[in-house]
């Protein structure tokens, strides 16, 4: 069979992010490649999510569908000079792979024994969004999302529709991002599937800069339909916290120079304790963060601010503050407290975005 470098390696390049990459189980450190006259899919899984990426165009001879160690052949396909014919003829288990005076040779494995994640049967319907735009959600939900927290739920991104309205939203039970997307959905019933941290990042690879995207729902699965591929993932059982009941009703709200603000976090923070601790100060006119370490070395710097009150002192993790500022891409930030000090940091032009980050004893 014959064929060019960009049909074979775009589609083998686009799963790799679902191919396995402990190697536990070989087969799903491979990809299960289908060669016919109409162009190239490849299908890569490591059991709990799946890429199936298409590349059409015409190649010479027989079908074949075959089961290849997928970084291999991606290694070895990128240092095949640009323009050049390839090769593809199979014997036994062996895949040979040739161009002009150069050939490789790579073990196979049978593609009948690749496990094909099979889409499920009650499907419950799409939800249409602009992909621009769920990528903006995830850059500024997925810093909040849990990491192997033990409250499983906590470890992915909820992606809640009701209607035509659909918020994502991440927490690991100290901070909580949320994110409000406009949709088109033929859902008949409100959903709230939770989507596993590590296809929330592998999504946010995939998608487009442009156009819409449309992901289908099922009770254990979620699927996106991108262009040229299909990603497929299973989603966390279990049911997400109630999340409106976290954003917090704040009794005072100051309009923050982000950008300002940010790097004297970034400066004081780097004090901070080991478990990241900085003391928000608030006095008339000024903000001041201090930080003080194990090792008794100390940060301290005042900002300007438009304050006016009697003084207030809470403490934050400072990576959580950085986090919920960095996602944001205005320069100025509303940022509004609670007596207790829970913090809401929201964008004055903006209210489809809500950043909250709980205070910390120091």
């Amino acid at each position: 069979m014959r064929l060019t470098k960009p049909q074979l390696l775009t589609p083998l390049q686009s799963v790799l992010g679902a191919v396995d990459k402990k190697g536990t189980i070989p087969i799903l450190s491979h990809a299960l490649v289908r060669l016919s006259h109409d162009g190239v899919v490849a299908i890569g899984t490591d059991s709990e999510q799946q890429i199936e990426a298409t590349a059409p165009g015409m190649i010479e001879g027989a079908p074949l569908e075959l089961c290849v160690p997928a970084r291999k052949v991606v290694d070895i396909l990128k240092l095949v000079p640009d323009g050049a014919e390839i090769e593809l003829d199979v014997t036994d288990q062996t895949l040979l792979i040739k161009h002009g005076r150069s050939k490789a040779k790579v073990n196979l494995l049978d593609p009948a024994e690749f496990p094909v994640m099979r889409a499920d049967s009650d499907h419950l319907g799409d939800v249409t969004i602009d992909a621009g735009q769920l990528g903006k959600a995830i850059a500024r939900v997925a810093p909040a999302m849990g990491v192997k927290d033990v409250r499983y739920y906590f470890n992915g991104a909820c992606l809640e529709v009701r209607g035509d309205i659909a918020h994502l939203i991440g927490t690991d039970g100290h901070r909580l991002h949320a994110c409000r997307l406009s949709v088109s959905s033929t859902l008949t019933d409100d959903r709230a599937p939770i989507i596993p941290r590590d296809a929330v990042l592998e999504l946010a690879r995939l998608l487009p800069d442009q156009g819409e995207v449309t992901i289908s729902l099922a009770e254990r699965t979620v699927g996106v339909k991108l262009p040229s591929l299909v990603y497929t993932t299973r989603v966390i059982e279990g049911r997400f916290p109630d999340w409106r009941r976290v954003i917090p009703k704040p009794t005072l709200s100051i309009e923050i120079d982000r950008e300002v603000v940010l790097a004297a976090l970034r400066r004081v923070s780097l004090l901070a304790n080991a478990h990241r601790g900085i003391a928000f100060e608030l006095q008339e006119g000024a903000l001041t963060l201090r930080a003080t370490n194990e090792s008794h070395e100390t940060s301290e710097e005042t900002l300007d601010l438009g304050y006016s009150g009697e003084p207030r002192a809470y403490g934050y993790n400072a990576a959580y503050l950085d986090a919920a500022l960095n996602t944001i891409a205005h320069q100025k930030a509303d940022l509004g407290l609670t007596e207790i000090g829970q913090a809401l940091i929201t964008t004055p032009d903006d209210d489809a975005t809500q950043l909250v980050v709980s205070p910390m004893r120091l």
